[in-house]
């Protein structure tokens, strides 16, 4: 009995020292609570990054770079910073033409360095997760994620990324750089948290190894400059140490329901619009109107009076930003009666969720509009994460009076995430 317990003490002291092979990370923290840079390495020459990956003991970029006596004269060469250092180093350079190099330049850099897993640029199917080309989303057993770009999994987190760089069937390029990278929740599909950068990052997983470099351009067109460009890894952090932006779970009142925003009054609320300038006006609606020559409306006299209403359906619901909240799509009429005559207009607004502050806000710029004159939109709805609205176009003899009787169209829109802007994944948008 006493040799049983000194041998169970004994694996156990053996495992926390890690001197067998049970997986144990020492000092890291879990990617769930958020994540940090490390090892940050600045390319040692003008360099212009097209790829990253990482082996088991370094990260390894291929940039290219030009000659400092002849800056027409372009080659493509290998960077390397090992794990723990804090210093990149050019380790070779490629003989390959250089138009296939661009062509892929992940395959290139595999080709190149030995032992560094080669993913493809796109892929249907990521640790799971497959690419539904008719919804464009990634998806797993009914869970959807609100990312263009997925790089798979790895300690307890889906890591993804929004990007507009399109390949095939509305796939995006998981070598694209990016200004964003985030943490999904894969049981659930909700953004654990999303961290921003001011230049574009490509970033990419092997194995367990989350590598990245920045992707700087100079200013003197294609030519590679030296634009300070860093080669990096990023890990697991605590709340304290985190940096990201985590999205809330809960508010100090508790879990809120996710439908929290149906209780929201859209007609006596603030309303901010931004429309064709850069100023920024308010309108502060009461009993679902707002009108120009209200002294709380900076709206310009020269508008009619704003009104919530329920064109098409009014108010539609549905989460388009990811964070697990339903969000809102509102219409809003502009009613030209007072000034003579019978036109109109609606405009369709998107107004997202805050969990933190308990309140919804709206993005400045009109999803979509159209009036009594010119094409106009049938239907709107939220599917599967993103807004689709159909319009029907004008064809020759068609009338104000009379309406668009030409050619249906749809599109179907996605709110970024990181900044409100709205991206069209498919189809035509109205004009």
């Amino acid at each position: 009995m006493l040799i049983a317990i000194i041998a169970v003490i004994t694996i156990a002291i053996l495992a926390m020292l890690g001197l067998i092979g049970l997986k144990v990370m020492k000092g890291q923290d879990s990617l769930r609570s958020g994540v940090k840079t490390v090892g940050a390495a600045q390319l040692p020459e003008p360099a212009f990054p097209l790829a990253v990956g990482s082996t088991r003991d370094a990260v390894y970029s291929l940039a290219l770079i030009s000659d400092a006596t002849n800056r027409d004269q372009v080659t493509a060469a290998i960077f390397r910073r090992d794990f723990g250092s804090r210093e990149a180093v050019r380790s070779g350079s490629i003989d390959a033409d250089l138009d296939r190099v661009l062509e892929d330049p992940r395959a290139a850099l595999c080709q190149e360095v030995n032992n560094l897993p080669c993913q493809a640029r796109t892929a249907e199917q990521i640790d799971g997760w497959t690419w539904d080309p008719a919804d464009l989303l990634w998806q797993k057993n009914g869970k959807r994620l609100m990312a263009d770009i997925v790089y798979g999994e790895v300690d307890g987190v889906v890591l993804g990324a929004s990007t507009t760089s399109m390949v095939g069937d509305g796939q995006q390029d998981r070598d694209a750089p990016v200004n964003e990278i985030m943490a999904f929740d894969p049981d659930s599909g909700r953004i654990l948290w999303t961290k921003r950068y001011d230049h574009p990052v490509i970033f990419s997983l092997d194995g367990e190894r989350i590598a990245g470099v920045t992707v700087r351009y100079g200013d003197d067109g294609d030519q590679p400059q030296q634009t300070n460009n860093h080669m990096f890894e990023l890990v697991g952090a605590d709340a304290a140490d985190s940096e990201a932006v985590s999205a809330p779970l809960q508010t100090d009142s508790g879990s809120q329901p996710r439908d929290a925003i149906r209780a929201f009054d859209f007609g006596n609320a603030t309303w901010k619009m931004q429309e064709g300038d850069d100023a920024i006006h308010t309108c502060h609606f009461v009993d679902g109107t707002c009108s120009p020559d209200d002294e709380t409306g900076a709206i310009s006299p020269e508008i009619p009076a704003l009104e919530v209403n329920s064109h098409n359906g009014g108010i539609i619901y549905g989460d388009v930003d990811g964070d697990g909240y339903e969000d809102a799509v509102v219409a809003l009429s502009r009613d030209f009666a007072r000034y003579g005559g019978n036109a109109w207009q609606v405009e369709y607004y998107v107004w997202l969720w805050d969990s933190s502050r308990h309140e919804a806000k709206n993005v400045l710029t009109p999803l979509a509009s159209s009036g009594r004159c010119g094409p106009r939109i049938r239907e709107v709805r939220i599917v599967n994460g993103l807004v689709e609205y159909t319009w029907q176009d004008e064809a020759d003899g068609d009338s104000c009076a009379s309406g668009p009787s030409g050619a249906m169209n749809t599109a179907r829109v996605r709110v970024r995430a990181r900044d409100a802007a709205f991206v069209v994944v498919e189809g035509l948008p109205i004009e």
